[in-house]
């Protein structure tokens, strides 16, 4: 509950969950919309179609049948999304090495939208990129590396990237808290700065971005900091505002109340130290006040 709490004040009044063990996350959005805690509205996938729930299975037949299987049961769960892990990686591990065939991941996308979900892929390296693409996935998370023609392909799209560039710089600041020596701090370091450039041709390409913190364990608190990549990567403030306000609604579903300060919308406002469009810490930064739905959130 103190993790939902720290993400609302920092002016998070929505957001995705889109990995969380034991169905934690679905008892938590319970407690928020009760009344019961504060914290942001959620929208979750549980634990999605992830290599430690799905049978090893070699034939592709049953693999496809095993993808369609678990969709139906996250959609069964009261998920709003499926998170498709198509690669590894994750932490420590940068491998981006591709789990999921096109079939596969294109039959779990299929059922999903048939059951009213949205569909987020994990690619940490750009493997499962244009399988994505070609499925028809409503977001791609991390990926770095993505080539040329694949961006252009990607723009076309019009799927939205969430680059979730400071978790890794997370983890190698606190690599004592996850046991990491010096070689994988460098590593993390090294791909924060592929993940700022893969942002960086993103943009120029023309594919929508949205902001994603993709926090982890006690990260909570530091959400917002994304933001401050999202300018060296050569966004605007105004451009960023608009990765973490309209995009993320559309994206969400929720464009005709998120996102935009207007009649017949959530009142989620925030006030901030400073201008944001001429810079960003204001917002990633600098939050003093925190309006959920109409009601203000307590900062202490």
């Amino acid at each position: 509950m103190l993790n939902a709490q720290l993400t609302l004040r920092l002016g998070i009044t929505s957001a995705r969950d889109l990995f969380a063990l034991d169905g934690v996350d679905f008892q938590l959005r319970d407690l928020i919309q009760s009344g019961a805690t504060n914290g942001p509205r959620l929208f979750l996938s549980g634990m999605g179609i992830h290599p430690m729930v799905m049978p090893e299975l070699s034939n592709s037949e049953e693999r496809i049948t095993a993808m369609v299987q678990r969709a139906n049961q996250v959609a069964d769960h009261g998920a709003d999304w499926l998170k498709i892990f198509a690669t590894s990686g994750t932490a420590d591990d940068l491998t981006g090495e591709k789990i999921y065939s096109f079939e596969e991941i294109k039959a779990a996308t299929d059922t999903a939208h048939a059951r009213g979900l949205k569909v987020a892929l994990h690619a940490y390296g750009p493997s499962a990129v244009p399988d994505a693409i070609r499925a028809g996935v409503d977001s791609i998370e991390h990926a770095v590396d993505v080539d040329d023609a694949t961006l252009k392909a990607w723009a076309a799209s019009g799927i939205p990237y969430v680059p979730t560039i400071d978790h890794n710089r997370y983890y190698a600041d606190y690599r004592a808290e996850y046991g990491y020596n010096e070689a994988v701090a460098d590593e993390l370091q090294a791909f924060t700065q592929r993940n700022v450039e893969m942002l960086r041709r993103a943009h120029r390409a023309g594919i929508p971005i949205v902001f994603g913190s993709d926090a982890v364990m006690s990260m909570f608190g530091e959400n917002t900091l994304e933001l401050e990549w999202f300018v060296q990567a050569g966004l605007t403030p105004a451009e960023i505002l608009q990765a973490a306000t309209v995009k993320p609604a559309k994206l969400l579903g929720q464009e005709e109340q998120l996102g935009r300060i207007a009649p017949g919308y959530q009142a989620d406002l925030i006030a901030v130290d400073g201008n944001p469009l001429q810079d960003i810490t204001a917002v990633s930064r600098r939050v003093a006040w925190v309006m959920r739905a109409g009601k203000v959130v307590n900062m202490d």
